[in-house]
């Protein structure tokens, strides 16, 4: 953490697991310490010192106000003694070191026997044993995503000479540093229609040829080979995109039939290129359709390209693309996060909800810094949502993530959730409608879009409700456009967004002042930490810019206090 490679609050999640799991781990030394030994050694700061002695109470129990009857984990919480989600947390890493901790007997039991038990009721034993997203309290700092604390543990390695379970991480200061010159967003422009595609809709098109689709993807894309000891010693095989964070786990999409050993096979011989083996398995997690072809077959020559970004209004389900991300103010020129947006005034609070659904439902709540996508509860934490939104929000996640059916426990999509009751008519139509037009409806269960075609033959829509769909031009105009103040849909708002090439974030435009002459009736002027005519709200996300605007479709640039430069044009 001193040294910049971890988040103070990553820190203490890592700390209070093992306090919650027995003791604090002295790594140089190899020994094992009680918090008040491990405090005594400078292991770690004051700052730290009272939460790990309250998680170390889940060792050694909790004192009954009142009494001096000792409660275990589960009691406390229960009992309000402890937050529900922070002793969940504490659970599953109790889990994932070796059992439930019973501090009357001290000793560990099994999370089945501990339920049969009675530690705890079938409830939290059904949020234990599935692993779902409210065990998903730990966070990997090197992917960003939210996971599981035996998922964290998969991905550590095993000291050969210590035995201690070590999690690698990458400096991601140095990474961006090498980077920040190279990195890059490829975008193909069709010569004909104007419009836009990605590298991969440029080569399936026909338009460049397997060998520029390659050298494109490569300045993409930077993929890395890592094998990972689990801490039963097995071996994982994993590929990392270096620039974008992506990364696939090849030893578990064996198992899961997503590729075939031949794949691999033929990566290992060197038959293929580690670009074009990402390639391959990019495809299939996609798409879920047979291998492309690694050889170089004729296609029609190549199509003059370029990598600016172009206007594009037309609607593509073929591929994800991605949701509004950011608020660009045009009057300080900077772009923001929508919860800063929503303290400047320059958007109204359901405004704010819905984009934010729309990012929670299309794959997760985007970080306006850099474009990647986090949880409800990591974007929290990050100060990117606020924490009365998360309840908000959860549907719009479950709209992604899947709602499990109890009895068969398979996820349902947003679809098969409004045919089963289990989410409101208003608020699902929503949903698919933001994932409609950033690519298709989300099966979670599959993992990828679906046409509409798709849901037809799965029944999840009939016939009116995929009509009413396609219809974009009637999708629900639940928005005030923050520039015009005119109701307007989701679909609507993507086509007004500026795009910002170096890192994808589309940002819609906002103004105090209506661009149609009117005021805005949320303006910054009533906006919470303002005063009456200014515009100094906070700052989480702003950057300052130097921008032309000219026309609506002029090229704006930003240019940065290092020494990048990004470029924004409009969508419409």
């Amino acid at each position: 953490m001193k040294d910049g490679l971890l988040r103070p609050g990553t820190t203490l999640e890592l700390l209070e697991a093992q306090a919650a799991s027995g003791f604090i781990v002295d790594p140089v030394n190899n020994q094992y310490l009680t918090v008040g030994d491990a405090y005594n050694k400078r292991l770690f700061g004051p700052e730290f010192k009272d939460n790990l002695l309250a998680a170390e109470r889940a060792v050694t129990g909790y004192k009954l106000p009142g009494t001096d009857k000792v409660i275990s984990l589960f009691q406390a919480i229960e009992r309000g003694l402890v937050e529900r989600g922070h002793g969940i947390r504490l659970l599953e890493a109790q889990i994932a070191s070796g059992g439930i901790i019973d501090p009357e007997h001290s000793h560990r039991i099994d999370v089945n026997l501990a339920y049969k038990r009675g530690y705890f009721d079938e409830k939290m034993n059904k949020i234990l044993t599935d692993q779902g997203v409210d065990t998903k309290g730990f966070f990997d700092p090197n992917t960003e995503e939210n996971l599981t604390y035996q998922e964290l543990k998969k991905r550590c390695i095993i000291d050969k000479k210590s035995g201690l379970i070590l999690l690698p991480i990458v400096d991601k200061r140095e990474a961006t540093l090498k980077n920040t010159l190279r990195k890059r967003r490829v975008v193909i422009v069709d010569p004909e229609t104007n419009k836009e595609m990605t590298v991969r809709e440029a080569y399936d098109k026909g338009y460049i040829d397997y060998e520029t689709f390659l050298e494109l993807s490569e300045q993409e894309c930077e993929w890395e080979e890592v094998t990972i000891t689990a801490p039963d010693g097995s071996e994982r095989f994993v590929i990392n995109d270096k620039k974008t964070g992506r990364q696939y786990d090849i030893t578990e999409l064996l198992e899961q039939g997503v590729i075939a050993q031949s794949d691999l096979n033929r990566y290992r011989s060197r038959a293929i290129t580690l670009t074009q083996f990402a390639d391959i398995i990019t495809n299939k997690t996609r798409y879920g359709s047979s291998s492309v072809s690694s050889s170089s077959a004729t296609r029609p020559s190549a199509a003059s390209a370029t990598s600016s970004v172009t206007s594009s209004s037309t609607l593509r389900t073929s591929e994800a693309s991605e949701p509004v991300g950011a608020i660009f103010d045009t009057e300080t020129l900077e772009k923001i996060s929508i919860t800063e947006a929503l303290d400047r005034g320059l958007v109204d609070s359901i405004t704010a909800q819905r984009l934010l659904e729309a990012q929670a439902c299309t794959g997760g709540i985007v970080n306006p810094t850099n474009g990647k996508r986090l949880g409800i509860q990591e974007a929290s934490r990050q100060g990117i949502v606020t924490n009365d939104m998360i309840s908000l929000l959860k549907p719009a996640q479950k709209a992604f993530v899947g709602f499990e059916d109890v009895k068969t426990r398979r996820k349902m999509s947003a679809a098969e959730a409004m045919k089963e009751m289990w989410l409101p008519y208003e608020a699902g139509q929503r949903f698919m409608e933001y994932q409609y037009v950033t690519g298709g409806l989300y099966d979670p269960e599959a993992g990828c879009r679906r046409s509409i075609e798709d849901a037809l033959k799965m029944e999840w829509l009939d016939g009116r409700s995929a009509q009413k769909l396609q219809d974009v031009r009637h999708h629900q105009k639940t928005l005030t456009c923050p520039k015009s103040k005119l109701k307007i849909s989701y679909k609507d708002a993507l086509d007004n967004c500026l795009v910002e090439e170096s890192t994808g974030v589309k940002m819609l435009q906002a103004s105090s002042v209506s661009s149609r002459g009117i005021s805005s009736p949320y303006n910054v002027s009533s906006a919470p930490g303002s005063t009456t005519g200014s515009r100094s709200g906070s700052r989480r996300s702003s950057r300052r810019s130097s921008v032309d605007l000219g026309s609506p479709t002029s090229s704006l640039s930003t240019r940065y206090s290092h020494t990048s430069f990004t470029s924004f044009s409009s969508t419409k």
